[in-house]
């Protein structure tokens, strides 16, 4: 399976790595490790979340 519109990923990264983003008046939701800047990819060393 791939991604509509994958060719303007020129690098096709991908990754199962998510950051639950809390903001300071409480909204949170989620980041994907895709969207993150290349040389901080791979998880940042933070630890996991344990399963919900």
């Amino acid at each position: 399976m791939t991604t509509e519109n994958i060719s303007q990923n020129p690098t096709g990264f991908s990754s199962d790595i998510w950051y639950e983003i809390v903001l300071h008046d409480g909204r949170s939701g989620y980041l994907s490790d895709v969207y993150i800047a290349p040389q901080n990819r791979g998880g940042l060393s933070l630890p996991e979340c344990p399963p919900r």
